[in-house]
């Protein structure tokens, strides 16, 4: 009989030290699956998806075109900051070296021309040293006079149809650049959209330009530059622009491209610049401009010229080694070290997709049709063929249309919802320890007994 009751508690106790087993096994189990859900949940994964909206309507957008050449040779005295601008303007005469009896200046726009070792051997070629030269001085100027020795609207602009209609110079916004002097913006906040379903030229901008070439200055390139870019943005003209050359017709097919992005605490941690101008400027370029002036200054103390700076920002010596050198360490240093500039991604960007082709503009046997009709020419005149050719190094023109009006829509989606965090926990506690409200109800209610019962004891 004590055998048979010694047995018996031997199974009871090996029966509960089984469950406890169990127990252990199930809730390691379960801890370590929750664990690597958990892991998963907070890294905030996305997916991407990608979808294509076939459209009615499609916003236009915005077009900026500017010079390459940013200050006309009739007005380099204006250079000379001593002479006032109603002076300079109407001089008459432009000096074939507006610096000639200045010294050397170093300067940089920005890197692409200053190098600290062509500066401590002083190995510049005459370009190099006129084009630094010019720089020190232009970089000193207001804004108004550069805009008023820079070519105008009227003078770049010559002819201009969008969507089947005229327009004109007056069409176009003034915005300036450091680096192309006076530039145009057409479509500056939506003010036009392309109101049919037609591609083509027919459906787009159709602009002819002159960029006077005689009126080139310390300029190797000849051409136009052309940003395309979201109405509402600035137009990242030194990034993203496009140069067009004189004496071809451009054409230029677009297709929308829209990628929306989510903010934190997902991976990209985007920000509206639009609601936070404040903190980090209007776009991610102008962001990090500023950062990089930020970086400069505590290296340096003092900042690029060539780039916008606060009002208590002090600007480098453009004519001081040290400076530059200094300011070029400064980027180095940040490129090595991942830029550590905060300038999140936009949350929703706009870009455009562009195909590009080209064409002679005008074709010869076009002027030649000109010149019959007015009774000047002959195709022995060779005083006409080299006003053809004089032409095509002023004048030329671009089309810019959508090829498609499809827009294609990259959206980050989150793979997981909150409501999928409660799911799967509670998945995972029923599946490995089979609880439910009811169960979990009985199991306390088999605690509580328990304690009582060990108190009463």
């Amino acid at each position: 009989m004590l055998q048979k009751i010694s047995i018996s508690l031997i199974f009871r106790q090996c029966s509960k030290f089984s469950w406890l087993f169990i127990w252990l096994a199930a809730s390691l189990g379960c801890i370590w699956k929750t664990s690597v859900f958990l892991n998963d949940f907070f890294q905030y994964p996305v997916i991407v998806n990608l979808k294509v909206e076939k459209l009615k309507y499609l916003e236009f957008p915005a077009i900026t075109i500017c010079n390459l050449n940013r200050v006309k040779a009739f007005h380099t005295q204006c250079l000379n900051l001593s002479i006032p601008l109603d002076v300079c303007l109407f001089s008459g005469e432009a000096p074939l070296d507006p610096f000639r009896n200045e010294g050397p200046l170093v300067m940089s726009e920005r890197r692409s021309i200053f190098s600290c070792s062509s500066a401590l051997s002083r190995k510049y070629d005459n370009k190099t040293d006129m084009l630094i030269r010019f720089l020190s001085r232009y970089i000193l100027m207001d804004k108004d006079r550069r805009k008023r020795i820079g070519h105008t609207a009227e003078q770049l602009i010559s002819k201009c149809m969008f969507n089947g209609m005229r327009c004109s110079s007056r069409d176009f916004e003034d915005f300036h650049s450091l680096r192309y002097g006076n530039c145009f913006t057409f479509n500056k906040g939506k003010k036009f959209k392309a109101i049919n379903t037609s591609t083509g030229p027919l459906g787009g901008l159709t602009l002819e330009f002159n960029v006077e070439f005689p009126q080139y200055f310390l300029q190797t390139e000849i051409g136009a530059r052309i940003s395309i870019h979201n109405p509402e943005d600035y137009p990242e003209l030194e990034e993203n622009g496009i140069n067009i050359p004189p004496g071809y017709e451009t054409s230029i097919a677009l297709r929308q491209i829209q990628i929306r992005r989510l903010p934190s605490p997902y991976k990209d941690e985007c920000v509206d610049y639009s609601t936070n101008f404040a903190t980090y400027g209007s776009n991610q370029k102008e962001c990090m401009k500023a950062c990089m002036q930020a970086k400069s200054y505590a290296a340096c103390g003092c900042v690029d010229p060539t780039l916008p700076s606060l009002p208590e920002q002090k600007v480098c010596d453009m004519s001081s080694d040290r400076d530059m050198c200094c300011l070029n360490n400064a980027i180095d240093s940040m490129i090595s070290s991942g830029y550590s500039c905060e300038c999140p991604l936009p949350c929703l960007s706009t870009n455009y997709q562009d195909t590009t082709s080209k064409s002679f503009f005008p074709s010869w046997d076009f002027l030649l049709f000109v010149y019959k009709m007015s009774g000047q020419y002959s195709r022995k005149d060779y005083l006409g063929r080299f006003a053809w050719n004089f032409y095509r190094g002023s004048f030329g023109k671009v089309n810019i249309y959508y090829s498609s009006m499809d827009k294609m829509i990259f959206e980050q989606k989150s793979v997981y919802q909150d409501a999928e965090l409660y799911s799967y926990l509670g998945g995972e506690l029923g599946f490995w320890l089979g609880l439910s409200f009811c169960s979990l109800f009985h199991l306390i209610s088999i605690l509580f007994t328990l304690f009582n019962t060990g108190s009463a004891n």
